[in-house]
C-alpha cells in the first residue's frame, strides 16, 4: 500500500523534527518528567516546512517504515544549520541551544 507507506515515512519524519526542534526529557530529583508520549510537544501542521516522500521499489521483504524516518531527521538537520549558519549545534533539542528558530 503505497499511501500507507507514505504517510508511516511522514509520520516519522514529523516525529523526528518535533524530537529535534520541540521535545526534550527533563530530570527532577532523579525522576523522569515525561511519562507518556502525550507530555511531548509535537509539530503541528502549520509549523512544518515543506517536504516530499520518494519511495524507491526494492526487491527487500517489507519492515518497518515509519521508524526509519525518525532518526534520519535529527543529523540532516544540524547538518544543514551547520552548512547554512557554519554552527556545528550539539545539544538537542535546538529550542535548548541558544539560537533562535523558525521553521
Amino acid at each position: 500500500d503505497p499511501d500507507g507507506l507514505e504517510n508511516q515515512i511522514q509520520g516519522g519524519f514529523i516525529w523526528g523534527l518535533s524530537e529535534v526542534l520541540k521535545s526534550e526529557i527533563t530530570i527532577n530529583k532523579g525522576m523522569v518528567q515525561q511519562s507518556h508520549f502525550r507530555d511531548f510537544e509535537v509539530m503541528r501542521m502549520g509549523e512544518l516546512p515543506p517536504f516530499e516522500i520518494k519511495i524507491i521499489n526494492s526487491t527487500e521483504a517489507p519492515g518497518g517504515a515509519g521508524e526509519t524516518s525518525v532518526p534520519s531527521v535529527k543529523p540532516a538537520l544540524c547538518n544543514a544549520i551547520a552548512a547554512a549558519c557554519g554552527v556545528r549545534l550539539k545539544k538537542l533539542p535546538l529550542k535548548n541551544s541558544g539560537y533562535t528558530f523558525k521553521v
